[in-house]
């Protein structure tokens, strides 16, 4: 007799035999008992789960001599006959191949034909989901009510792609996927009866490469066995299926909860050495956090089930659960982006050197280390920023922020002194009180403050600055001189090259007019949105709000010389502007 594949050799005869689909066997052999079977049957399921090895089985109880009978003999020559595939009226079609409407018309006139051999006439068409949409549709009223001792079985992978008329008119079941200890089990009986030794871990390692597919696990198996013979370990599950090494995969986990991208970088060229390709070695590096994540947050009751490696539970314990997300998500982004990479080699050590240099401060640091961050100062000469140095400690303490806002001036001697102002929640700080006899208004402090000098004495610090508060008033002149401070603080990328365009050319309290060159830059400027990202850019710089009004014109040359970038080309080249 000719040599069988293991999946073909140990297929299911019986109801019984069927591995892990219990509630569609009980419910196929209840109705066999009770005389209600059904006119059409659609199976459905990922692969390698057993649809076509039921059907089969259910062929035989239907035709066995001693039935119908929920447990076929196997030994009857109908049995026989449609076990060995040479039955007349037990019909196995393949829909890739017989999707079109021809083959349905063909089919349909063989329906009408009385049985030859069989006590009832049984199509499987499998991969059902490949006909075509007219195909369907010639097999809609056949599949509704089909002559006596007819019997459909569809079966498909992709339940979504079969139309809801046909659906309609079967009976569902679903097929699940193995589990890992159950395909375990069926690896070791089968290796057995074949006479070959294998460990449990081995077995564990071919359970999971089988994804949840019998079919899937023998196949494995079958392959493992012409490499190994006699004895099936770990290192020949992994030499002769072409996997990964675990120790490698522990290596890369090591270097990532060490820190050390140079044992990545020696990790990865191990694994490319022994042929591995980087999108194998990504997808199992997507496994191993997946595993330490499981781990990390079961705890003992992962640690013990048959899936976990050794070496595993001690690596998980090394990372917090957060992190483990992160890197898990930045593997699994980095895995589906690999196929549009040129080079793949980089593709898999650049998200594995991210891990090895930690997460964001967002996943691994508290909350309060931003606030405890040194504060970032304006535009060096290169334009880029740095951190602001600590100022030097001095004998004299740094007065209080109210002790910074100077006092209203006295009144002169020989003039009556003024009328107490109204109760105010913030004291003037513009450093000029109102006229003598007239209480404040709004227009005498607008003016105050776009015109006259500020009255506040400076604190000595890093800069020379005055610091910055919410609401404080500042002048066209530091506005100008700032104004670099401004645009690093735009949040919008489409305002940011407008801004750069224009200059602060007047400041009236807190009504700041920007020109600029065009007027479609002015427009665009004043939009909403576009007005607020400036307006909250000045205060998140100055620590002063302003109204914003933009227009078009000309931009003077005194505007001009207080653009920050024109001070910094000036420098370089140690020259000066001239209006032409």
């Amino acid at each position: 007799m000719a040599y069988l594949s293991l999946y073909r050799k140990y297929r299911s005869q019986g109801f019984n035999e069927v591995m892990g689909q219990k509630h569609v066997t009980q419910t196929l052999q209840n109705a066999i008992r009770r005389g209600r079977i059904g006119h059409a049957y659609l199976f459905c399921g990922p692969r390698g789960t057993g649809k076509t090895s039921t059907a089969r089985i259910l062929a035989k109880a239907l035709n066995c001599e001693q039935g119908p009978t929920p447990d076929p003999c196997n030994v009857c020559e109908a049995c026989l006959r449609v076990t060995g595939g040479h039955s007349l009226d037990v019909l196995e079609i393949d829909a890739a191949s017989n999707r079109g409407i021809d083959e349905i018309r063909e089919l349909r006139e063989q329906v009408g034909r009385a049985a030859a051999q069989e006590r009832f006439k049984f199509y499987i068409i499998d991969e059902v989901h490949q006909l075509t949409g007219d195909a369907f549709n010639a097999l809609l009223k056949t599949l509704e009510e089909p002559p006596p001792q007819v019997v459909f079985v569809l079966a498909t992978t992709e339940y979504q792609k079969v139309p809801a008329t046909i659906v309609s008119r079967c009976q569902r079941f679903d097929f699940k996927r193995g589990s890992h200890s159950e395909l375990i089990e069926r690896l070791c009986f089968v290796a057995e009866a074949e006479g070959v030794a294998l460990d449990p871990e081995a077995a564990a390692l071919l359970a999971r490469g089988a994804t949840g597919s019998w079919r899937d696990a023998l196949s494995l198996l079958e392959q493992v066995m012409a490499f190994a013979v006699d004895h099936i370990g770990v290192q020949e599950v992994t030499e002769g299926l072409g996997l990964i090494a675990t120790s490698l995969l522990l290596e890369m986990g090591q270097a990532v909860a060490d820190r050390r991208p140079d044992k990545a970088f020696e990790a990865v060229d191990g694994a490319l050495s022994a042929g591995r390709e980087p999108r194998q070695v990504l997808s199992s590096l997507c496994a191993l956090f997946r595993d330490l994540l499981r781990l990390s947050s079961l705890g003992p009751k992962a640690a013990d089930a048959s899936d976990t490696f050794p070496g595993y539970a001690e690596l998980a314990a090394r990372f917090e659960p957060a992190d483990l997300v992160w890197a898990l998500e930045t593997m699994a982004r980095a895995e589906s982006q690999m196929r549009l990479a040129g080079n793949q080699r980089l593709a898999l050590e650049l998200p594995l050197v991210k891990l090895c240099l930690g997460p964001p401060p967002a996943v691994s640091a508290p909350a309060s280390s931003a606030a405890e961050a040194p504060p970032v100062s304006g535009p060096t000469r290169t334009g880029t920023s740095r951190p602001r140095e600590e100022p030097v400690q001095r004998a004299t303490p740094r007065p209080a922020p109210e002790a910074v806002v100077a006092a209203p001036p006295e009144p002169a001697p020989e003039e009556p002194p003024p009328p107490p102002p109204k109760p105010s929640a913030e004291p003037s700080s513009d450093g000029e009180g109102p006229p003598v006899g007239k209480p404040p208004t709004k227009g005498s402090r607008a003016k105050a403050a776009g015109s006259a000098p500020r009255a506040t004495p400076k604190v000595e610090g890093d800069d020379g600055e005055a610091p910055s508060g919410p609401g404080r008033t500042v002048t066209l002149d530091e506005v100008q001189r700032r104004w670099g401070e401004v645009i690093q603080k735009v949040r919008r990328p489409s305002v940011v090259p407008l801004v750069r365009d224009a200059m602060p050319q007047k400041l009236e309290g807190i009504n700041l007019l920007l020109r600029v060159k065009f007027q479609g830059h002015a427009d665009v400027l004043a939009r909403q949105e576009n007005r607020e990202a400036v307006e909250k850019a000045v205060e998140a710089a100055l620590g002063a709000k302003v109204r914003l009004r933009c227009e078009a014109g000309q931009m003077a040359l005194g505007d001009l010389s207080s653009d920050p970038e024109l001070k910094q080309i000036c420098e370089m080249f140690e020259g000066e502007l001239v209006e032409e």
